[in-house]
């Protein structure tokens, strides 16, 4: 039953949490199933039988319990876990070499809370500082190698038409480097972009900041943009949720990012989305218009594909 219900190919996969935990959400992004419409839905025999195997009386069925109750029909929660990346991929890409890795190897926020968001993000930190996020790079355009640049002309031609406004907040998740806000300053004419990182050598252009609770108000920016961040999310929902929190109505979110881990999750890519209609899937409610939707193959080794993403957010 919990086969049918859950294809993997339509799943975000989690290191920070396995798909049983996640069924609540899984339900409601892949098949619409809800409290208000659960019991008159084409999935309800099967959740019926899932909940009373459980020993739990089908009157009382609630989406959010479905975990704790699946558990309780002894089912092997092993085979509803994302694949994870082999110790020998961990020690490929240094993983083990960063200075808090004893705190944080087999941390999952799911599982541990307390302090384990402090202590993954400052494994990324650290991570980063280790790969030379510490040192400025030459930034030149958003373009990659298998997809090119789609969103100068985008960006340029949004903010030409209207949609979005040249002095207002934008921006970038992760930037990692200063050049990337320079960029949405100087060539797309966006020059209110600031930055949001875990650590930064520029107070005034990068705040620091966790993406799943962004130090910003309401309604800030008209633009987000986002590149191989939130494949390292230990929340993926709750930084979307975030996204959407902190941007305008009618305002834009781009994501472009690393698709699909060959390897499976891990304690660094912690995230691995699959295909662009995930993402809307999980913000449905907020999508306005969709901008740009492309997924592109790749020939590196570690990743099946690459997901562009840009929606115009609608908000009550």
């Amino acid at each position: 039953m919990l086969e049918g219900l859950l294809d993997p190919e339509e799943i975000i996969d989690r290191f920070d949490a396995s798909y049983i935990d996640d069924l609540p959400d899984l339900l409601r992004e892949i098949h619409g199933v809800t409290d208000a419409n659960v019991r008159s839905h084409a999935r309800w025999p099967d959740l019926e039988r899932l909940w009373t195997l459980g020993g739990e009386p089908a009157s009382e069925f609630t989406v959010e319990r479905l975990p704790e109750v699946v558990r309780a029909a002894a089912v092997d929660e092993g085979r509803f876990t994302p694949r994870e990346a082999s110790q020998r991929t961990r020690k490929k890409y240094r993983h083990t070499e960063v200075p808090i890795w004893r705190r944080a190897a087999g941390r999952r926020l799911a599982r541990d809370g307390g302090d384990a968001a402090d202590v993954i993000n400052e494994l990324h930190k650290e991570y980063s500082v280790q790969s030379g996020g510490d040192h400025e790079q030459d930034f030149t355009d958003l373009g990659r190698e298998e997809t090119g640049d789609p969103w100068t002309p985008l960006i340029i031609e949004l903010r030409e038409t209207g949609v979005l406004d040249a002095g207002e907040p934008a921006l970038t998740i992760g930037p990692r480097w200063v050049g990337e806000i320079h960029y949405f300053r100087e060539r797309l004419g966006l020059t209110g972009t600031i930055g949001l990182d875990l650590f930064t050598h520029d107070e005034d252009l990068v705040k620091v900041g966790d993406m799943h609770s962004m130090p910003f108000e309401d309604d800030t920016f008209g633009l987000i943009y986002q590149r191989n961040t939130f494949d390292k999310s230990y929340d993926i929902r709750a930084a979307l949720r975030e996204c959407v929190r902190v941007l305008r109505d009618g305002g834009v979110l781009i994501s472009d990012d690393c698709y699909a881990y060959t390897d499976g999750v891990s304690e660094l890519s912690r995230t691995s989305i699959k295909h662009n209609r995930q993402l809307l899937r999980v913000i449905r409610d907020n999508v306005g218009e969709v901008l740009y939707d492309a997924e592109a193959p790749t020939d590196v080794t570690w990743i099946e594909r690459v997901g562009q993403l840009a929606v115009r957010i609608k908000k009550p």
